[in-house]
């Protein structure tokens, strides 16, 4: 987990909102997407616009809704990259949601942002196939409260 440097303030805070972003790749499939924000950081002093530069510790969580038709066999191993992806999917965007935070003094907003979405050789314990998701850095607002 990130930890706060000597310029950085390791700040509480409250979601306010953090919904699933939602996805549609080929087969009917709904991937579910979220951004879960362990921390967030602020800046000692202020830049040009008198706001602080704020930062996040994230990870991202991926959920499929998947047709019984494309289910199969559980695997055994874990998946490994970058051998068990299958193929990269073209997606949708369906419904791609802002997260809101509240910290002291201040409302963070943040958008996932998925860039591509693999297929891989795997499935879960409930007969899935496993899908990998990549984004890049969340786009981000701040607004004082």
């Amino acid at each position: 987990m990130n930890q706060a440097t000597e310029e950085e303030i390791d700040l509480d805070f409250q979601v306010l909102e953090e919904d699933w972003s939602k996805y549609k790749v080929e087969g009917n499939v709904m991937i579910r997407f979220r951004t879960n924000v362990a921390k967030i950081f602020r800046s000692r002093g202020v830049g040009g616009t008198g706001y602080p530069t704020f930062a996040i510790a994230a990870n991202n969580i991926v959920s499929a809704i998947v047709p019984d038709e494309l289910k199969g066999e559980p695997s055994k191993e874990p998946v490994k990259l970058p051998e068990d992806l299958d193929k990269e999917l073209d997606f949708e965007s369906i419904d791609v949601k802002w997260q809101k935070y509240a910290t002291e003094g201040f409302i963070i907003t943040l958008k996932p942002n998925v860039t591509k979405i693999f297929k891989t050789k795997k499935y879960n314990d409930r007969r899935e196939p496993i899908y990998y998701v990549t984004s890049s850095q969340p786009i981000f607002d701040v607004k004082r409260r």
